[in-house]
């Protein structure tokens, strides 16, 4: 049977279903790492139904095991056209019956037209910006908050949650996932840069730095220069005593970039270098894949399949640019177009 086959049936078989429920509990060394600690949640929506409801039931059952007195939620949706706003003002509503801190914003503003009415990456970035208001409107908040747990409209677990926090016994400046549209494609490949600031492939094992490539094939966590990729969790201080913001490209950097980029950039300019990607948390922009995708990368006998069927995954072209326009994108460049390191500023 053919890997493709087997991955058509496994889709079939999990279609549909929602991420799977299981009873999560901290161990003893868990619950030390985390005295002391305060947690920012911060998630962006637009057009999200699908996925509103497992984020909102995966989102309390961390607030119950992080306790509802250490954690502060921001949420930012605009311009939805679907039912949206509604799940969130419900989520609020929620938030506000067990005494969660919490903003919850749904803003009828119609949403631009990219890179036509505004600039997409200024745009984007204003939008991430504006979960972090409370902590600068907030000096409790700015006192109190030690990690910031930004989301994107993502299929995740509380279990993907807890896997990314304790990565490296909770020893980084900032932790990222793997995302992913189809099963075992590798999605924002715009972002990730690995140590060497070289593209990620967009099959497993993904990355070409050798090291790297056996710690993903291991499921071990591992540096990189840069990434997001459905869920980043970081360190609070820069954001907070160095009021760190995301933002776009300036006219004297060589490269036209992603905003989630930019912020490894600049996390790293500021002292914060320790950048991790744990490729046991896997995330998807559609319930229906995150079983399939999981069963695929994760699995023994997925991962000997897509080892077997991608042996040739280094001689592909990165195609870097995949999630941007790249129409838009080359209006920002100077002809040859740059993919990889010359993208990268290492300090």
């Amino acid at each position: 049977m053919s890997l493709a086959l087997c991955f058509c049936l496994w889709e079939v078989l999990t279609r549909g279903t929602a991420p799977h429920r299981t009873k999560s509990s901290l161990t003893t060394s868990q619950r030390t790492q985390l005295a002391g600690k305060e947690f920012f949640l911060a998630a962006n929506f637009y057009n999200n139904e699908a996925i509103l409801p497992d984020f909102i039931s995966e989102t309390l059952k961390l607030v119950d095991l992080l306790g509802t007195e250490h954690i502060y939620i921001s949420v930012y949706e605009n311009g939805s056209k679907d039912g949206s706003k509604h799940l969130l003002q419900d989520f609020k509503h929620t938030l506000d019956n067990l005494s969660v801190r919490n903003t919850v914003v749904t803003d009828s503003a119609k949403k631009p037209l990219m890179d036509i009415e505004v600039d997409r990456i200024e745009y984007l970035s204003g939008l991430r910006n504006k979960l972090l208001t409370p902590l600068e409107t907030s000096e409790a908040l700015r006192q109190s908050i030690t990690h910031i747990m930004f989301y994107n409209d993502v299929t995740f677990t509380v279990e993907d949650s807890l896997e990314l926090l304790f990565t490296n016994d909770m020893e980084y400046d900032a932790v990222c996932s793997l995302d992913f549209t189809w099963v075992g494609d590798l999605y924002d490949r715009w972002v990730i840069r690995d140590v060497a600031g070289e593209a990620f492939f967009p099959h497993f094992p993904f990355v070409k730095d050798a090291p790297s490539r056996l710690s993903m094939m291991a499921g071990r966590p591992f540096p990189v220069h840069a990434c997001w990729n459905g869920i980043m969790f970081a360190r609070a201080a820069p954001f907070i005593k160095q009021d760190l913001r995301f933002r776009k490209s300036r006219k004297d950097e060589a490269c036209f970039n992603s905003e989630c980029f930019l912020i490894c950039n600049d996390l790293r300019a500021l002292g914060y270098p320790n950048i991790l990607v744990n490729p046991n948390v896997l995330v998807t922009y559609s319930t229906e894949r995150y079983w399939s995708n999981r069963f695929v990368l994760l699995s023994p006998i997925g991962r000997w399949m897509a080892a077997i069927f991608n042996y040739d995954a280094f001689n592909e072209s990165p195609d870097i640019l995949r999630n941007g326009a790249l129409s838009t994108l080359r209006k920002e460049l100077v002809e040859p177009l740059s993919l990889a390191i010359d993208c990268v500023k290492f300090t």
